[in-house]
């Protein structure tokens, strides 16, 4: 087991979103969650992935690529996400695609929202899912900085 983690570690993290969303709303739907438990799960989830950017930074590769291989399931679930709902009317919409993409970014739907909220009044589910889709890159970023600035001389 051991040895299966230590050559997969950068695949099970870029897939941790996916996983644990898809967790997650299974969950959401048999227990009760409160505001609290919410937070808590959002909260954690950008420190997991400000953590995540960290460990694509210590890559043995060039700082470009590597940061492409940390966001690569980010970046086909996003447009994923736009072909899906910006794209595709909702008649065409095929929901296991639309569910896939939104699975990725549920652990950002909650912070999403309340950025949106500071800048409009209504509620918008797109402009919100894409609001969580860049919070999500700002935080990786944030980690893959951070931890490239550690790693210079």
């Amino acid at each position: 087991m051991e040895l299966f983690l230590r050559k997969n570690k950068y695949s099970l993290i870029v897939l941790a979103p996916l996983i644990g969303g898809w967790l997650f709303n299974s969950l959401m739907v048999m227990l009760p969650f409160s505001g609290f438990l919410l937070w808590t799960a959002n909260i954690g989830f950008m420190l997991f992935w400000f953590w995540a950017g960290r460990q694509f930074a210590l890559l043995p590769r060039h700082n470009m690529y590597s940061f492409l291989l940390g966001n690569m399931v980010w970046l086909l679930s996003f447009l994923l996400y736009i072909w899906q709902f910006v794209l595709v009317d909702e008649a065409s919409r095929n929901m296991m695609l639309a569910g896939l993409s939104q699975y990725y970014v549920l652990f950002t739907i909650i912070i999403g929202t309340r950025v949106h909220l500071m800048y409009s009044g209504d509620i918008s589910s797109t402009e919100i899912v894409i609001i969580a889709y860049v919070l999500m890159l700002v935080v990786f970023a944030a980690g893959f900085v951070y931890q490239w600035l550690r790693r210079k001389p």
